[in-house]
């Protein structure tokens, strides 16, 4: 099976105010459109609150997609740490351009659902995540592997991918535009055929909404997986067979608390590694939408494969 690849091969990045011959302690690299939020004032945060000499870090800008990807892939040669500061989607592909060179990476958490910083109790204050940066606390979480990418969030496929596709062609960023296409989507009640191999043991479902957590929530504190960490080496599976609009807010109050979903359309499974064949063209991975092709998707648990710095009371 074939997956149309998103993340386009690294090239060099000419940035006339930064010289790759220089070595840097860290390197940032700044979405300036994610989650809708300016970043005009984060060289000026950095000069405050992080304690290094700027003459040891530079800034480097996104300009299109997947250029997080490119500049990150380059960045790992001259810089000791590698900084994402956006949402969810710039730190997926800045995840994907260092991995697997075992290289440290930050967040600084500039998007709309930020699910992976809020997850590891990242601050949401830019100050202070600068401040978990010179505590230099290293935590080492699990990724999910598929065969041309990592994540380290989640990977589905039916209603949510459908919500990261729709959500991707609107012009405006931020939570209201991601409300409007879960409203869009809520009725639609397609279900999609899926034979799965769960560490061994197959199955076949229909589902409505399959997803692949390796943490507990999609973001903005909506913890659909409240049983999944990020450091027990092991990803969950969830599916939902039917996923009708009429039990939406009871299952959003679930999750918005915490509490795992009981309900009869709804199951939960962790596993080390799963195949699935199946007949899609479009899924989502750490929010952002990915083109496939009909056929089988393996995905692994990689454990403590991603150091990434948090508080320096974080569990892991």
């Amino acid at each position: 099976m074939k997956l149309t690849v998103l993340l386009r091969k690294s090239h060099e990045y000419s940035n006339p105010m930064n010289s790759y011959n220089n070595k840097y302690q860290y390197t940032f690299i700044v979405n300036p459109i994610s989650g809708g939020k300016d970043k005009k004032a984060f060289p000026d945060l950095l000069t405050k609150y992080l304690e290094a000499a700027p003459d040891t870090y530079q800034i480097l800008y996104t300009e299109r997609e997947h250029h997080a990807y490119e500049l990150a892939k380059t960045s790992i040669h001259h810089s000791d740490y590698i900084v994402a500061v956006g949402g969810d989607g710039t730190v997926h592909e800045v995840v994907n351009g260092i991995f697997p060179t075992d290289k440290p990476m930050g967040i600084i958490p500039l998007g709309s659902g930020n699910g992976l910083a809020r997850d590891l109790k990242i601050p949401m204050n830019e100050k202070e995540a600068i401040r978990v940066l010179n505590a230099g606390h290293i935590t080492r979480i699990d990724v999910g592997r598929t065969p041309d990418r990592v994540f380290t969030n989640s990977f589905s496929l039916g209603k949510v991918a459908d919500i990261a596709h729709s959500f991707a062609k609107l012009p405006m960023r931020g939570m209201s535009g991601y409300i409007l296409c879960v409203l869009k989507e809520l009725f639609n009640n397609k279900r999609i055929e899926v034979t799965l191999h769960i560490d061994g043991e197959k199955r076949h479902e229909k589902v409505a909404l399959l997803d692949v957590m390796n943490i507990s929530e999609y973001g903005n504190h909506l913890k659909v997986a409240p049983n999944a960490s990020a450091t027990d080496g092991t990803l969950h599976l969830q599916l939902f067979s039917k996923f009708p609009w009429y039990r939406l807010p009871g299952w959003a109050i679930q999750a918005f608390f915490g509490r795992p979903i009981k309900s009869k359309l709804f199951s939960s499974i962790s596993f080390e590694h799963l195949k699935i064949e199946h007949g899609e063209t479009t899924g989502q991975c750490d929010g952002e939408p990915i083109h496939l092709s009909p056929g089988i998707i393996e995905i692994t648990c990689h454990p403590r494969a991603l150091p990434i710095f948090t508080k320096a009371d974080h569990p892991g």
